[in-house]
């Protein structure tokens, strides 16, 4: 049940504790409620980082998924609310909750207009990024990849430079033609699984490594989970909204790109690309 409590109390926090302090201060006094915001922020951030520090401490280095949970979302279709912490993912989720408090702590020298969302935002991306990294449903993590965008962007666009407004929207055509392609991938994977007792078909990662794809699926599988990934990476030629962003983008948020998002990227070549399509990385990998 770990994986829940990752993912879910960031959310939480985000919602529910700035904005209710934000209320109680009132906006008479904007500075110090803005202190009290960045504190309970921290705070959050912190609870989540012991509960990293648990699941690290508590794993078992095996080939197991561990602290998970699992519930129907959509059962009609297979799609379920699935999490769980493996070999591949608690450094990930490990380094999610040790730089969040880190870069929270960062802000405390400076103020930020609307703190509560500020801070919120912050909070949201977390949660979404631990959503990344622990889930076991194609669909779901698909969900919290993009759910990791949006604070990102507003961020951008809200607390941004100058050019905030092109700059943010070079990254929304990015991140929305780069995802087009790996919803493709997942749906295509999705209709080659078999039957389960429940529904037609599974949206299970561990189902998608199961398939026996031909040459030529495999081949454009790649490609849209490459597509899709390496924009995140960011790689050649889909670099260039790299550079733009971190610039027009407040502190914080150029933080949780560089240090923890852009890892969504190769996390998702490992999850996905080298088990579900070896012969394409074989055919490919060398090319690229």
């Amino acid at each position: 049940m770990l994986s829940i409590e990752s993912t879910i109390l960031p959310s939480f926090h985000a919602y529910i504790i700035p904005n209710f302090i934000s209320c109680r201060s009132g906006y008479s006094d904007l500075n110090a409620s803005g202190d009290r915001i960045k504190q309970v922020a921290l705070v959050a951030a912190l609870v989540e980082l012991a509960f990293a520090g648990y699941a690290f401490v508590g794993f078992k280095p095996d080939a197991s998924s561990q602290f998970g949970f699992d519930y129907a979302w959509i059962s009609s279709l297979g799609i379920r609310f699935s999490a769980g912490i493996d070999g591949i993912s608690v450094l990930l989720v490990v380094l999610t909750g040790l730089l969040v408090p880190f870069i929270i702590l960062s802000t405390f020298n400076r103020s930020y207009a609307r703190p509560s969302l500020f801070y919120a935002l912050m909070l949201y991306m977390q949660a979404a990024l631990m959503g990344v990294f622990t889930a076991r449903d194609g669909f779901l993590f698909y969900f919290f990849f993009e759910a990791a965008l949006i604070p990102i962007y507003f961020l951008a666009a809200m607390w941004g430079g100058a050019n905030r407004i092109s700059v943010t929207f070079k990254f929304f055509i990015y991140t929305i033609f780069g995802s087009l392609f790996m919803l493709l991938a997942l749906v295509y994977l999705y209709y080659q699984t078999p039957a389960t007792a429940v529904s037609a078909h599974s949206a299970a990662i561990i189902d998608f490594y199961k398939l026996n794809l031909t040459p030529e699926a495999e081949t454009w599988v790649f490609w849209a989970f490459f597509i899709a990934f390496a924009i995140k990476m960011p790689v050649f030629p889909f670099h260039t909204w790299q550079p733009d962003t971190y610039v027009e983008s407040p502190t914080p948020a150029t933080m949780l790109l560089a240090g923890i998002m852009l890892k969504m990227g190769v996390y998702g070549l490992i999850r996905f690309i080298l088990p579900i399509v070896p012969l394409g990385v074989e055919t490919w990998g060398n090319q690229l």
